[in-house]
């Protein structure tokens, strides 16, 4: 069993979009959290860096394993994390329409101005976008894309994953209690 789910939000998500999954998940794990970070012009270190101590093995206050279920730019922030931990606690990682190639919707932001938010320029570059996107074959893994995603295209191979694509927009796909259903019954396994 799984001691301990973090839910992490992506770029401009609110932390009440990810509520209805989280409570579908508390059947699943009694500790059931939506990690705390800014929605955007965050420190991309800070952030990388809070959440690499939160999933850490050194944290002495907590103990067990964690499952990390991330959406849209919270997985690019996940995966940073646990690469730069030495030693962690995570054991499952399911990313939701996960920024993982050059968003096309970023690239123009990026051509207007808006690379002065942290986050555009990696959604907007097809090699920061993809860093660290294989966790490894020790961490079970689920990826869930959106076949109405406007924002993000798939890449072409992702070791160690299971995937699916999932009729959806790159929004709805979070509120969606088939979605719900398939991260409940990946993490039960």
């Amino acid at each position: 069993m799984i001691d301990q789910i973090v839910l992490v939000p992506g770029f401009f998500e609110p932390r009440l979009l990810m509520q209805p999954l989280r409570y579908s998940l508390r059947k699943t794990s009694l500790r059931t959290q939506i990690w705390r970070d800014r929605w955007a012009f965050r420190s991309l270190d800070r952030s990388i860096d809070r959440l690499r101590l939160e999933i850490s093995a050194a944290n002495r206050s907590e103990r067990g394993t964690i499952a990390i279920v991330t959406h849209s730019f919270g997985d690019w922030v996940a995966r940073q994390a646990i690469a730069e931990a030495k030693n962690h606690r995570v054991t499952h990682l399911v990313s939701i329409a996960p920024i993982m190639n050059a968003s096309p919707v970023a690239k123009g932001l990026r051509a207007i101005g808006c690379g002065l938010i942290p986050e555009v320029p990696v959604m907007a570059s097809a090699t920061r976008a993809s860093e660290n996107s294989d966790v490894g074959p020790g961490i079970r893994r689920l990826i869930l894309w959106a076949n109405l995603d406007v924002w993000i295209r798939p890449p072409k191979v992702v070791e160690h994953a299971q995937t699916r694509s999932l009729w959806a927009t790159h929004l709805s796909i979070i509120l969606q209690p088939n979605v719900h259903r398939a991260v409940r019954d990946f993490l039960d396994r």
